[in-house]
C-alpha cells in the first residue's frame, strides 16, 4: 500500500513541529551559581512534544541526529537519506522542516486539482480526514480551504 502525499505530510507534521521548535530562538539565561547557560526550553504544545522526542533521540546532545540515533525511531530511520539534504550523515531540525514543508506543499498541490490555490469541498473529498473537518476548517465559510486555514489547523 503506497502512502498518499497528504498521509505522508500528516506523518511528517510532528517532525515539522519539532523542527520549528528547535529552530526558533529561545532565551537562555545564565545560571547564577555556575554561570553556565540555562538549558534551552521550548514552550508547551505540539512542538514541545516533538522537541522533547528529538532531544531524547539526540543522545550525544549535539543538536542533530546521526544515522545511529535515528534508528531509535523506525519511521525516521527509513527517511534518513531523504531528510539528510546535505548528505553529511546528520539530520538537523532545519533539514526536517524543509522536507516537511516540501511534502506538505506537494500534498496541497495534488489536492488542488484546479490549481486555484485553495482546496474546494470536492477536492477535499480526496482526503477523507480533511473532508470530515472541512466545515470546521473553513473559517471564512467561503467553501474553500486556503493555505492559511490549513496552517491554522496545525496550530490547534
Amino acid at each position: 500500500m503506497s502512502r498518499t502525499p497528504l498521509k505522508f505530510a500528516q506523518t511528517l507534521a510532528p517532525l515539522a513541529a519539532l523542527a520549528l521548535a528547535l529552530a526558533l530562538p529561545t532565551a537562555r539565561a545564565a545560571d547564577p551559581v555556575t554561570s553556565q547557560p540555562a538549558p534551552q526550553t521550548v514552550p508547551p504544545g505540539p512542538a514541545h512534544k516533538g522537541a522533547a522526542h528529538f532531544k531524547q533521540l539526540d543522545t550525544n546532545g549535539d543538536g542533530s541526529l546521526s544515522r545511529e540515533e535515528a534508528q531509535a525511531a523506525p519511521g525516521l530511520s527509513k527517511q534518513f537519506d531523504t531528510l539528510d539534504a546535505d548528505k553529511n550523515g546528520q539530520i538537523t531540525p532545519k533539514e526536517m522542516m524543509a522536507q516537511a514543508k516540501s511534502k506538505a506543499g506537494e500534498a496541497f498541490a495534488k489536492l488542488d486539482a484546479d490549481s486555484s490555490g485553495n482546496i474546494s469541498r470536492t477536492e477535499a473529498a480526496g482526503a477523507p480526514k480533511l473532508a470530515a473537518k472541512f466545515d470546521e476548517l473553513d473559517a471564512d465559510k467561503d467553501g474553500q480551504l486556503s493555505p492559511e486555514e490549513l496552517r491554522a489547523m496545525k496550530r490547534r
